[in-house]
């Protein structure tokens, strides 16, 4: 009985005993872009800017490279007529990388488009992730939302 109530005594020990995690509360938690305290800092974007300035400056940024790299001429593929939307959602994880790439689109190509302008690495590793304390870092989801209109020929 002794050894018993030993063994449970040096149990609890051990488990009280763990080194103290700090960033365990942050761990894999998601923050909206929106809400996150501190957002991530896309390339090309100050530091040192206050979190308002670096979300327009990191959606700015990201809209600009959809303009520039959305392959607008694969519609001509499809039987789509009049406004298309597109959603683009991805991660950009404690690290600073962008994961999790989907795409809600009305054709399979202009979804396949989407996922490409995120996933081929066009998107740039941040140059600080997401955090609300610094220094704790956490994964903020992002949402890319692309509209053109379509004017087919009869």
């Amino acid at each position: 009985m002794r050894y018993l109530l030993l063994l449970l005594l040096a149990i609890n020990m051990s488990t009280h005993a763990q080194k103290d995690n700090s960033l365990e509360p942050y761990k894999n938690k998601e923050v909206s872009f929106v809400l996150v305290k501190n957002p991530p800092v896309y390339k090309g974007c100050s530091k040192s800017s206050d979190s308002e300035q670096l979300r327009i400056c990191m959606s700015n940024k990201i809209n600009e490279l959809v303009r520039k790299n959305f392959n607008t001429s694969i519609v001509n593929n499809t039987d789509l007529e009049g406004l298309v939307k597109i959603q683009v959602l991805f991660k950009v994880e404690i690290d600073g990388s962008i994961t999790f790439i989907k795409a809600i689109a009305p054709h399979p190509i202009l979804k396949k488009e989407a996922k490409r302008i995120v996933g081929v690495g066009l998107i740039p590793k941040m140059k600080r992730p997401g955090s609300m304390v610094i220094g704790r870092p956490v994964i903020v989801p992002y949402t890319i939302p692309i509209a053109f209109h379509i004017e087919k020929n009869h």
